[in-house]
């Protein structure tokens, strides 16, 4: 049995919106990137999935995870 630690997921309502409009087979694929991130959604630098997005002043909350065999992107706040 494994004990391992997940983070609880919410999805803004325009982020579902999007997941719904996905096609199957690439719906997929992002819920697997976002269950891996919950897993450990935190940035590279500290043993995470997430790259840093920043802006100018560096004050950007927000992390970003790539599947390479898709187009799609998935960000999230650590």
């Amino acid at each position: 049995m494994s004990l391992e630690k997940r983070f609880s997921v919410e999805y803004l309502a325009e982020a579902q919106d999007d997941l719904d409009k996905l096609d199957g087979s690439v719906r997929v694929i992002v819920l697997k990137a976002i269950d891996k991130v919950s897993k450990n959604p935190l940035p590279e630098n500290e043993c995470g999935y997430g790259k840093a997005l920043e802006d100018t002043a560096g004050t950007v909350p927000f992390l970003s995870y790539r599947q390479w065999d898709t187009a799609e992107t998935v960000l999230f706040v650590s």
